[in-house]
């Protein structure tokens, strides 16, 4: 198993950190160890819609123009614009 050490803890944050080990019947390692453990298992929060749709934009602007009679840049984001949808309001 891998270890970690936390250096410049101040005093009040340790005493703070025992009372509450202390609190759930465990001892200070290994109070840590579960506040560690349930903080590395939650998901990554996804990337802001807004902003990975205006890093798609950057990247749509470096697409060459279309050949006759293919969509063009601007109608493609037309399309994506309609199509899009608050994550909440996903199925």
């Amino acid at each position: 198993m891998a270890s970690i050490t936390i250096r410049d803890i101040t005093d009040d944050v340790k005493a703070k950190l025992v009372e509450r080990a202390k609190a759930s019947g465990e001892s200070l390692e290994g109070f840590l160890r579960r506040i560690l453990s349930v903080e590395a298992a939650k998901a990554q929060p996804a990337q802001d819609s807004a902003a990975r749709f205006d890093e798609l934009m950057e990247m749509a602007k470096k697409i060459p123009p279309p050949e006759p009679g293919e969509k063009d840049f601007h109608e493609y984001i037309e399309d994506l614009r309609a199509r899009d949808k608050p994550l909440s309001d996903r199925s």
